[in-house]
């Protein structure tokens, strides 16, 4: 009774989206990278002596480790520590994070990962996995 006039939105690209994986697969597919991070901010940069002020820091958390076993992630040789500058070319930030990034390919998609391990700047490419729940 307190929740009037309360409304949801979706974007419509989203819905489009949807949709036509739906069509495609049968069912809506996510792309998976395999990663628990932190996006770098002047606090995480400070606590953990960063050379860079943006990036994915790959970190374990709670839900998980830094880089899921199996992933495509770990198959390519990311590892906790390790900053993943860019993704296909599009720099992280804290306003262009990881999890967009990553959203805006499909399943299967090619894509080339510039990270840092330690002061060596890093170039790999792989494949992206489904999502699976």
């Amino acid at each position: 009774s307190g929740a009037e006039n309360i409304g949801f939105a979706l974007p419509i690209d989203v819905i489009k989206r949807a949709i036509a994986q739906v069509e495609k697969n049968g069912k809506i597919v996510y792309p998976f990278l395999g990663v628990q991070y932190q996006m770098i901010d002047a606090d995480l940069k400070k606590a953990k002596n960063l050379s860079v002020d943006e990036g994915a820091y790959l970190s374990s958390t709670s839900a998980g480790a830094a880089v899921t076993s199996g992933s495509p992630a770990e198959k390519a040789g990311l590892r906790e520590g390790d900053i993943i500058l860019e993704i296909a070319g599009e720099r992280l930030t804290k306003t262009n994070v990881l999890a967009d990034v990553i959203q805006r390919h499909q399943v299967g998609d090619n894509v080339s990962i510039k990270y840092l391990r330690g002061t060596e700047e890093r170039v790999i490419q792989l494949a992206l996995a489904e999502r699976q729940f």
